[in-house]
């Protein structure tokens, strides 16, 4: 769910959990947990988490780490090694 660019993290697939956690972008819940996903809400509404940092976080990390530009690097590197090539 994305609310004012922060990621509140409802799965518990590992790879989401490190994205959020190590970007500074969100917080991870149990998706079964409505007690969680209740406590996750109130750190928002309560402001006791920073709103604006972790919505810059997210947009940064967006931009920077996870966009097709990054990506496509990424990948033709890939490509490259896998092919033998030498940079």
């Amino acid at each position: 769910l994305l609310f004012y660019a922060i990621l509140l993290e409802f799965l518990n697939f590992e790879l989401y959990k490190n994205v959020v956690i190590d970007n500074n972008a969100g917080v991870c819940v149990d998706p079964t947990s409505p007690t969680d996903i209740a406590e996750a809400m109130l750190l928002f509404i309560n402001q006791q988490l920073d709103v604006k940092t972790l919505s810059k976080q997210g947009l940064k990390s967006a931009k920077e780490k996870y966009s097709w530009q990054s990506e496509e690097k990424k990948l033709l590197n890939l490509y490259d090694e896998l092919l033998g090539y030498e940079h």
